[in-house]
């Protein structure tokens, strides 16, 4: 029974997945910990209290985050997975992509990029499946979609884009893919694994596609700001009593900003200086005197005179 049930299979694999990685916990940033952890408990709390995993309207549904305002649905979905083999191949899949990520731009940056992207990749699903979907499937906009899948698909179409030629493992098939087809198997492979076609990831390729900024923005100046505030702040100091904490790189600013900033430097520095002062004179050197054009004029006028009056 078990070798013809294939989400007992899938179970199954993606176990080995999750423990031939189970080497790499112990460097695994504090932001990656976090999100994993998450959506582990989510899952757990979905299997035991199905009824209150219902009540909290994690799952995003755009019927209800566009009418009901709902807005929360649009960050707490990429948490949310309600099958085992999807948990398990979303988080081995993630697994060293967010960890790159959390070392580039940090923890809080890492977490900024996880609900901004959640909100833009879900946002416009919404608005997607209530403009156009309703059209095909008029009941496409009480449909739920949830997952670390979109993001994971949209990282891996800006990475294409950056080394299109390189070629992908997929592991443990003896198969070797181009980096641009690996966003076309992850697709496929979550839909086999939620036994249905969920669009959101069809959202997700399109828009890193069309907009790759979007999905992978500069958020030094957002993150920044962030860590200003006091929440912020205070969530930077409960982080970093880890000892996974990644400290973000500093933000110098843009080359606008520099550019203002040295151009109003050197105006006030020409503005606001005092007058330099005239040079010591200079020792054994008589000073010399001082009088007008005029006096001078006048006074070699006179002596001339008084030389030729002499003469004659």
């Amino acid at each position: 029974c078990f070798l013809y049930c294939p989400p007992c299979i899938a179970t199954t694999f993606a176990l080995l997945l999750l423990l031939d990685s189970m080497d790499d916990i112990t460097r695994t940033p504090i932001g990656c910990r976090l999100v994993f952890g998450i959506c582990l408990a989510i899952h757990c709390l979905s299997v035991w209290d199905h009824h209150f995993f219902v009540m909290l309207d994690l799952t995003c549904r755009p019927a209800d985050v566009v009418f009901g305002l709902q807005l929360h649905r649009l960050f707490l979905a990429s948490f949310v997975h309600t099958h085992l083999p999807s948990l398990f191949f979303s988080v081995w899949l993630c697994w060293s992509r967010f960890a790159c990520l959390e070392a580039n731009w940090g923890t809080l940056g890492f977490l900024v990029w996880f609900f901004f992207v959640s909100l833009v990749i879900h946002g416009t699903y919404c608005f997607a499946t209530l403009t156009v979907g309703t059209i095909f499937d008029p009941t496409a906009g009480t449909g739920e979609v949830k997952g670390l899948y979109p993001l994971i698909v949209a990282n891996f179409v800006v990475s294409a884009r950056e080394s299109a030629d390189a070629q992908v493992w997929l592991w443990p098939l003896p198969l070797h893919v181009s980096m641009r087809a690996v966003p076309a198997v992850v697709i496929a492979l979550t839909w086999l694994l939620h036994w249905e076609a969920h669009y959101d990831v069809l959202v997700a390729y399109v828009l890193a596609t069309v907009l790759p900024n979007v999905v992978e923005p500069d958020l030094a100046r957002l993150t920044d700001s962030i860590e200003k505030t006091a929440i912020g702040g205070f969530v930077v100091s409960w982080l970093q009593g880890f000892d996974s904490f990644v400290c973000r790189p500093p933000y110098l600013g843009s080359y606008e900003d520099s550019a203002q900033l040295s151009k109003k430097e050197s105006w006030s520095e020409t503005s606001l200086s005092p007058p330099l002062p005239s040079p010591p004179p200079v020792s054994g050197v008589a000073a010399l005197p001082v009088f007008s054009v005029g006096a001078a004029v006048s006074g070699s006028t006179a002596a001339s005179t008084t030389a030729l009056d002499e003469l004659l």
